[in-house]
């Protein structure tokens, strides 16, 4: 069973994984945060950590998948 503290570290495991230049374990740790609707994805488009995929699809997607508007770069 995933719960919300797993959901919170699948999100915190997207940004080090992007921090660390791994742009696809942090665009699957997104999707997973997202799936299991952890509440700081809520966030992503306000954190500067995620400007090097916001024109990736895959976090277009997620983004949308969430009922946010992707940000525009």
């Amino acid at each position: 069973e995933h719960n919300a503290t797993d959901a919170s570290s699948d999100c915190g495991y997207a940004i080090n994984r992007l921090r660390l230049g791994d742009t696809e374990g942090s665009l699957a740790h997104l999707h997973k945060a997202a799936k299991n609707r952890a509440f700081m994805v809520a966030f992503v488009n306000a954190d500067p950590v995620f400007d090097p995929v916001r024109n990736d699809p895959r976090y277009r997607d997620i983004v949308k998948n969430i009922g946010l508007e992707p940000s525009k770069f």
